[in-house]
């Protein structure tokens, strides 16, 4: 979604509608002046920190208990946790662009110059810092409609594949 995001910033020529599903510019929930953003940036940077130190295992189980699906890493089969764990690097080396906004999307006047139709999808049982974004980002985009899906946590997409696959389809077909 942050990629999306950039390319309709950079190249709106190219960019006929947006659909973000939890975009993870948690620099958005600062400029906002949210709450959600410092408790979000300790545990966020605790993984760092983790990875930091060489903890790599930490690191993932950390983030899995931060935006799994409530199962205990642990509990994972062995194969995902190493996938987890040999890609878990990717968070912290993502911290200039998403926690400092080092592409400058949040610019002043940046979002609000983004034309096109925006579809914002969250899970209602999405981590805080979700809420936080979305809320920053929906009010700076000018054209903006938001979908909330009962029951759904960070994976949306997976858990809840028709109610989002629905309103995209709409939305895309609208746009």
């Amino acid at each position: 979604a942050t990629v999306a995001l950039r390319m309709a910033l950079e190249r709106p020529d190219l960019v006929r509608s947006l659909v973000l599903i939890e975009p993870p510019l948690f620099a958005a929930a600062r400029a906002g002046g949210s709450p959600a953003f410092a408790l979000f940036k300790v545990e966020h940077l605790a993984v760092a920190q983790s990875l930091a130190e060489g903890r790599k295992e930490d690191a993932a189980a950390m983030f899995h208990g931060l935006w799994g699906n409530g199962a205990a890493f642990a509990d994972l089969p062995a194969r995902q946790q190493h996938y987890m764990i040999d890609r878990i690097h990717f968070i912290a080396a993502q911290n200039p662009f998403l926690l400092d906004d080092s592409a400058g999307l949040l610019r002043y006047m940046g979002l609000e110059s983004i034309g096109v139709p925006v579809l914002m999808v969250e899970g209602a049982a999405s981590p805080a810092i979700v809420r936080a974004v979305q809320d920053e980002l929906a009010r700076r985009l000018p054209q903006v409609k938001r979908l909330v899906v009962p029951g759904a946590g960070h994976m949306v997409p997976i858990t809840h594949p028709d109610e989002v696959a629905t309103a995209v389809m709409a939305h895309l077909a609208a746009a």
